[in-house]
């Protein structure tokens, strides 16, 4: 089969996922022709505040939760760390979740939050 033979029949489709890395690779120059085949491209955002805090209280609920544990405070120190980036939420979460049972206390607070930070910059 010719290459243009493909063009009028829709034979493969192929998803490519990645992080915001893979949009600079793809400007690379051999890349090219790989790059001018994509028709559909998309781009997750990060959260906005509030969807930040209904995100979070949504994951404490699946794991049994039903009290607030982030105190007002934290959750904005936690969307300033994290830009609402979901997988930056979960990891500065976490962290914190453990920094705040360390200290023994029942809520987490910005300080908790900030040690989180410091503790996966590194």
């Amino acid at each position: 089969m010719r290459n243009f033979d493909w063009d009028g029949d829709g034979r493969l489709a192929v998803l490519l996922v990645g992080q915001a890395g893979l949009r600079q690779t793809l400007r690379l120059a051999h890349l090219e022709p790989l790059a001018q085949r994509i028709t559909v491209r998309c781009a997750l955002r990060g959260f906005d505040r509030d969807t930040t805090r209904l995100y979070l209280e949504h994951r404490l609920k699946a794991a049994g939760l039903d009290r607030p544990l982030f105190t007002t405070p934290a959750l904005e120190a936690l969307f300033q760390a994290s830009q609402g980036v979901m997988r930056r939420i979960d990891t500065l979460a976490h962290y914190a979740l453990a920094a705040a049972a360390t200290q023994k206390s029942a809520s987490i607070e910005p300080d908790h939050v900030l040690q989180a930070a410091e503790e996966t910059r590194a």
